[in-house]
């Protein structure tokens, strides 16, 4: 891997935009899940505007599901940021797999906002990437005390512990035992890396929750609580009526 290091006013984020976007039905069928509208723009839209107002700098977006027209509309639109192209088009590496892709793009010593595509929300990105700065973990997820069948676990000391899938009674931990007091939390599709965590690791296909899983148990992995405000997941096609009238709202 080729390292540079990081000057002082590069921050550095992540979107993960490469997936199918099967769960919206017809509305990805000719275009990736990025370029779906809420409230008159685009979720690569939104976030890429976010971002921006947040003081980040240099932005790698992952592509592969019609990854030609999000090419296209990233080359042809202004968002003041430095845009770079993780390609997936050959091979999808699914939401762990793309980070060890991406990694040759990022400064060693930088930390990383990665952020899914389809998620819209009004948290305080400069406070959460705060807050990871501040801790000695070497990646960092947002989690929420939100209804959810699949939960991450964690210690008392919030360090991520396991995962659980509630609805086919799986459980997954890091370590043999589980002698510790729990706290269970959704994850945001949020989280902060800082590079070096992924290094060593071969370039090839994971879940990211079972490589954060894997690397738990070695290295400090924590959680970020984050219940203030609002939040969504952009997961079905009907959601998007409701969605669209919050947002309306929060702006009148």
């Amino acid at each position: 891997m080729t390292v540079r290091e990081n000057t002082a006013n590069e921050r550095w984020a992540f979107v993960l935009a490469a997936g199918l976007g099967s769960r919206l039905k017809a509305l990805t069928t000719n275009r990736p899940k990025a370029l779906v509208e809420i409230a008159g723009k685009s979720l690569i839209a939104h976030l890429l505007e976010k971002l921006a107002l947040s003081g980040y700098t240099h932005v790698v977006v992952n592509v592969h599901h019609q990854a030609t027209q999000l090419k296209d509309h990233l080359a042809s639109h202004d968002y003041g940021l430095n845009i770079l192209i993780s390609d997936e088009s050959s091979q999808l590496m699914d939401t762990g797999g793309a980070i060890l892709q991406a990694l040759p793009l990022f400064p060693e010593n930088a930390s990383v906002l990665i952020h899914n595509v389809d998620i819209l929300h009004n948290s305080d990105l400069n406070h959460l990437a705060m807050q990871f700065e501040q801790s000695d973990a070497l990646a960092a997820l947002v989690v929420r005390n939100r209804p959810s069948s699949r939960k991450l676990i964690f210690d008392e000391k919030i360090q991520l512990s396991g995962w659980e899938d509630q609805n086919k009674g799986l459980r997954k931990n890091v370590f043999t035992t589980s002698a510790f007091h729990e706290t269970q939390y959704a994850f945001s599709g949020i989280h902060f890396i800082r590079p070096i965590l992924f290094k060593e690791l071969e370039i090839k296909p994971y879940s990211v929750i079972d490589l954060y899983l894997m690397l738990a148990a070695h290295q400090p992995i924590i959680g970020l609580p984050e219940n203030a405000g609002w939040w969504f997941d952009l997961g079905k096609a009907e959601e998007i009526g409701q969605i669209e009238a919050f947002i309306r709202q929060q702006k009148q």
